[in-house]
């Protein structure tokens, strides 16, 4: 087959950009990401907005198409090739739209969290939510408008299909539960992920909170995977938002302690606020009770902000600093012991 010279100019366009196709998707997803992250204002985000891999191929769509028209062995197939553009555009466009939608929220969140902080009334697993359910609409939508171009019937499909329509609502039904629970809670804010909580006898961590279900990571490391619209309905225990922890300790000291050595156990338990910025100034130190083998000390104490802390760190801490300060006091701690008193004849 013989190439008219006319036709070479359209040829070598098309090619040339569908070759600078993944060159200036590289530059958007390198070079230019990097220069947009590290600087803020509407020409970098234009910026990032062009280099963008949907824009990048809408550039590239619309320059083959209009190179294309000028090639007459392409006239015979004009009517399918249109159809396939169109619905390779459409899909574009909603890929473009998706990613728009995405950079808007997280600008948003961005925004509201450095205004607000921890105050703020957009929470990242609330924007996550968002993103999934606007995705999934916009490419439901794509996906029938594609349907549409390429000349399927959405009326006889959609009456083709309500046949099995109840059966489909029915069997819907948990999984609009759930997505109704997975928004309650992220509206509510009862969780967010890294959170420890206790729920439906299950003590652990939320890795993740999806439409469907959301993700305990138990203390075992096992991931256990809980119905939304059962987690909404249970009773929940977040442990780490609460203000502090509370920790009990009891302490046992010998029989042969005398009361000054007693109070001064006390003074010492009572100081350690002072030596360790992650526990409040409200402590319990009692001498509590005569015990079967000891004098008992009921030692309680709070840790700071447990979200933002190792509480089992702190705990350690606390425990030695006690441990320390007792033996440079001379404070013996009791242990099981039997004193037999052997009457003589």
């Amino acid at each position: 087959m013989c190439i008219d010279p006319e036709q070479i100019v359209p040829i070598c366009i098309f090619i040339g950009s569908v070759l600078l196709c993944p060159l200036l998707i590289w530059l958007g997803k390198h070079p230019i990401k990097k220069l947009t992250d590290e600087h803020n204002g509407i020409f970098f985000a234009f910026l990032k907005l062009i280099f963008s891999t949907p824009f990048v191929i809408a550039f590239v769509l619309v320059v083959s198409w209009f190179t294309i028209q000028k090639l007459p062995f392409i006239q015979p197939y004009q009517k399918s090739v249109t159809r396939g553009y169109m619905v390779v555009f459409v899909i574009n466009a909603i890929w473009f739209l998706v990613d728009l939608i995405d950079s808007i929220l997280d600008r948003a969140y961005k925004r509201s969290k450095a205004k607000y902080g921890n105050e703020s009334s957009l929470d990242i697993n609330l924007v996550k939510t968002i993103k999934k359910i606007v995705s999934f609409v916009l490419w439901f939508l794509a996906l029938i408008w594609s349907l549409e171009l390429l000349g399927v019937d959405i009326a006889a499909l959609v009456t083709t299909l309500g046949i099995g329509g109840v059966a489909v609502a029915l069997a819907a039904q948990e999984t609009v539960k759930n997505l109704i629970g997975g928004l309650t809670i992220l509206s509510d804010k009862t969780l967010r992920i890294g959170d420890r909580i206790q729920a439906n006898g299950i003590d652990g961590f939320v890795e993740d909170i999806g439409l469907r279900t959301t993700k305990i990571k138990a203390l075992d490391n096992r991931i256990i995977s809980i119905p939304n619209s059962n987690l909404v309905n249970s009773a929940i225990t977040n442990i780490t938002s609460e203000p502090t922890r509370k920790v009990v300790c009891k302490l046992g000291l010998t029989y042969d302690t005398p009361p000054a050595k007693m109070k001064e156990a006390l003074a010492i338990l009572k100081a350690l606020p002072k030596e360790n910025d992650h526990i409040t100034k409200d402590i319990t130190a009692t001498f509590e009770s005569f015990g079967d083998f000891s004098l008992n000390i009921l030692f309680v104490y709070y840790i700071k902000a447990p979200r933002e802390s190792n509480t089992f760190e702190e705990t350690s801490k606390v425990n030695m600093a006690v441990l320390e300060k007792f033996n440079a006091a001379g404070l013996n701690f009791a242990f099981p012991t039997q004193t037999i008193v052997m009457a003589c004849p």
